[in-house]
């Protein structure tokens, strides 16, 4: 028996992984902004002193030796005398060269205690306490452009990311894991809905965004090898790239990398890692084709880890780390950083890299530079309990 569940539940599966109700292949009027921002968060709490290494720093090859068994600047990409990239870091490297990658150093949002779920909440949430508001920033930011469609914003993935929850409708797309479903199969749905007015415009706005998706992103569509490999990783980058370049339809989007907790063997784990986050930030900018000129991507983790290494060639739950802003839409070539130090005296409660830049005063900044909102509305409803930070200006490249 067809019910009106299993009819939904078809709608849903006619898209892959796309939302029902609309996604990013389903817009046909004017996108409202042509400029395009993605959020890459990796989960865990990523070294900011091994993303981005300060060896211009007295006490960095004292501090962090304890993790190389050779030269611990071996292979490290200069950025200014003073800090550096990971060597593993070369399309980024890349990027350096064109002006097109920018650092902020220190950095953290207004948390300071080492849980990771914790710490994330407050990343998404943007607010200064967990349970304040159950919907993400960068939601509320898209509030700014209203209800209509296209959908501005994108979950890319299985699973929407906090940042993205809340009351402004958005898409997702995953790839694909299931066979797609037969057209003889597709047309007798469309008759049976067709009653019902809900239920036939979910199921046509899944037909359209499947076949506008599967045009645009052709072997992306599927899943292969999972989605923590390499490869998976990269697959996904550039698929959410390919989505955000169309014309019409979203121009924010988030996803996730994950394995950043990186307690026992750092360095080797780090090696693996580092890599698959340039292979996805240069598979995103494939994706994206000539709409990366109008593009900011900022690489977010929710907390650093320890500046000297644990008994395990590890290190544990930190707090300051370093952010990533990347993309044709950004001055670049400079590394942005109240820089504390790293003396005994210098970190934050003895162990850690003090935050001296609140990752908000980033994406407000963002926000009203790059996507042209409002300062009064980033500062009421958007980062409603922030005032106190200032935004941080000329992120963005003047064209």
């Amino acid at each position: 028996m067809i019910t009106r569940r299993r009819i939904l539940q078809g709608a849903a599966g006619t898209a892959g992984a796309l939302t029902a109700l609309g996604g990013p292949g389903m817009a046909f009027t004017a996108a409202p902004m042509d400029r395009r921002l993605v959020m890459v968060i990796l989960r865990g709490g990523a070294d900011g002193l091994a993303l981005v290494p300060a060896p211009g720093d007295p006490n960095f090859d004292l501090l962090r030796r304890g993790l190389f068994i050779q030269d611990l600047h071996a292979g490290n990409i200069d950025l200014d005398g003073f800090f550096a990239l990971h060597p593993k870091l070369t399309g980024l490297a890349s990027l350096w060269a064109k002006g097109q990658l920018a650092v902020v150093h220190a950095t953290q949002t207004g948390y300071r205690n080492r849980s990771h779920f914790d710490a994330q909440d407050l990343l998404e949430n943007g607010l200064n306490t967990v349970s304040a508001l159950a919907d993400g920033w960068l939601n509320r930011a898209l509030g700014y452009f209203g209800r209509a469609e296209p959908r501005t914003g994108l979950a890319v993935g299985y699973g929407t990311p906090l940042i993205l929850q809340g009351q402004t409708p958005i898409a997702t797309w995953a790839p694909r894991r299931l066979a797609r479903p037969d057209p003889d199969y597709l047309n007798k749905l469309m008759v049976i809905s067709s009653a019902d007015p809900a239920i036939s415009k979910a199921l046509d706005q899944g037909i359209r965004s499947e076949k506008a998706n599967r045009q645009r992103l052709g072997h992306l569509e599927t899943s292969r090898g999972g989605t923590t490999s390499r490869r998976a990783i990269a697959g996904l980058a550039e698929a959410a790239g390919r989505l955000l370049s169309a014309k019409t339809g979203a121009r924010v989007a988030a996803l996730n990398i994950g394995g950043w907790d990186t307690h026992g063997y750092q360095n080797t784990a780090l090696s693996y890692r580092m890599a698959t986050l340039d292979g996805a930030l240069m598979g995103l900018r494939a994706g994206l084709g000539p709409a990366w000129e109008n593009t900011m991507v900022l690489v977010v983790t929710e907390f650093g880890r320890t500046a000297v290494p644990n008994g395990t060639n590890g290190t544990d739950h930190g707090t300051g780390s370093a952010m990533l802003l990347l993309g044709g839409a950004v001055r670049g070539g400079r590394v942005l950083a109240d820089w504390p130090g790293l003396g005994k005296n210098d970190l934050y409660q003895g162990r850690d890299l003090k935050p001296t830049t609140d990752m908000r005063a980033v994406f407000k900044g963002v926000m009203m530079e790059h996507l042209g909102l409002d300062q009064a509305f980033v500062e009421d409803r958007v980062f409603p309990d922030s005032r106190a930070v200032q935004p941080l200006m000329n992120l963005v490249r003047t064209v």
